[in-house]
């Protein structure tokens, strides 16, 4: 079983994902929340959406090399089954050319 690698940072700051796993550095993505996810280096950098200055994130990369990036004012949605966390897999659904969440449809 793989290890999974978590942190609970502020906005800027990210968790890194493991050599040569995950998307290609510079690609960012736009979450439902205005959130804005640039992976670079392995890392993800989070440009909170306006009006979400204050909100904190929670970043881990799974098993697979997914980054998932997930904000703590949604965290409650996710874990009540309310909203779906793969949209938060910024790894997962992330590509070449891809800058917002209706950009690709998840598998």
């Amino acid at each position: 079983m793989a290890a999974v690698v978590a942190a609970l940072v502020s906005p800027g700051a990210g968790a890194a994902a493991p050599e040569g796993r995950g998307p290609a550095s510079g690609t960012t993505v736009t979450l439902l929340t205005g959130d804005r996810v640039t992976l670079v280096g392995g890392r993800a950098r989070v440009e909170p959406g306006e009006g979400r200055e204050r909100v904190r994130f929670l970043q881990r990369v799974d098993e697979e090399g997914d980054v998932h990036v997930l904000p703590a004012d949604v965290a409650g949605e996710v874990a009540a089954g309310r909203l779906d966390g793969r949209l938060f897999d910024v790894g997962g659904w992330s590509g070449p050319g891809t800058t917002t969440h209706a950009a690709r449809s998840r598998r």
